[in-house]
């Protein structure tokens, strides 16, 4: 028992060794990344840098896959950031800014509930409307184009 009880804490000593250095490579990292950050680089990028419309298009698309998953939670959390999303959307008017987010909270209500079929019928309906929104950008920039091939 007592050979036990040594190999038992000699066992703990190298874990806390293990955490420690660890800890401390973490350290130098994070104290590495901030002196990067003060260089002159290139921002990555980041969902900011696209289009309103398009982050709602994405974040719509994933909450579909989550509620098909069954991953309530995070399908939640993405739909009440959503929800903020709508009101940035600068190609809806406020009717439809309203309706869409209406929709929204309909389909938080349903993924509560736990009816996940009425809820993804919903999402692909606002997936479609939103096809069409950009689909319609589309059709303008084409429609733009034709006119400088007439030059």
């Amino acid at each position: 028992m007592k050979n036990f009880n040594k190999f038992l804490s000699l066992i703990l000593c190298v874990q806390l060794l293990f955490s420690l250095s660890v800890s401390a490579n973490c350290t130098r990292m994070h104290t590495k990344e901030k002196k990067d950050s003060t260089k002159n680089t290139p921002a990555k990028p980041s969902t900011s840098d696209l289009p309103s419309l398009e982050i709602l298009t994405l974040d719509m698309e994933d909450v579909f896959d989550l509620i098909d998953e069954g991953d309530k939670k995070a399908a939640l959390k993405i739909l009440k950031s959503a929800q903020n999303e709508v009101r940035k959307v600068k190609e809806f008017t406020s009717k439809e800014k309203s309706d869409l987010s209406a929709k929204i909270k309909q389909i938080i209500k349903l993924v509560k509930k736990g009816e996940n079929e009425e809820a993804l019928d919903l999402v692909d309906e606002i997936l479609s409307d939103l096809g069409d929104s950009t689909t319609d950008d589309e059709d303008d920039i084409s429609d733009e184009e034709d006119d400088f091939d007439d030059f």
